[in-house]
């Protein structure tokens, strides 16, 4: 979920005024992934498990997990009317979403359904 804080942060600082979010970059960080954390918790363990369960070791199902979760916290959420980011709402939670949904893959999704096999002393 950091991943997908740092993303929506970057965003904001680059669609802010110049100079004015980048001293924020840490708080919106911070902010955007106990955010998306909280709401994506349920999502996320439910598309491991059918991961793990069917073996799906592909980067796309993560991307499409990650994007499908954005797309839900955009359209279940406020929608962020009257926000600084006015009218790139969507993106930022797609963008979001993709991070998150690379950076699972690239740490656990790479090995779905993968044995498990004893370390060398056992």
């Amino acid at each position: 979920m950091l991943a997908a804080g740092l993303t929506v942060a970057a965003g904001l600082a680059v669609a802010g005024p110049v100079g004015d979010s980048v001293p924020w970059i840490p708080l919106f960080t911070v902010w955007t992934a106990t955010y998306a954390g909280g709401f994506a918790l349920v999502p996320w363990a439910v598309a491991a498990v059918f991961a793990e369960g069917f073996r799906l070791r592909s980067p796309w199902f993560w991307l499409a997990v990650g994007g499908a979760v954005g797309a839900g916290g955009y359209f279940l959420g406020a929608g962020g009317h009257g926000t600084p980011w006015d009218g790139f709402d969507l993106s930022f939670h797609l963008a979001a979403g993709f991070a998150a949904g690379m950076v699972y893959w690239l740490v656990a999704g790479r090995s779905a359904g993968s044995p498990i096999r004893p370390g060398p002393g056992a």
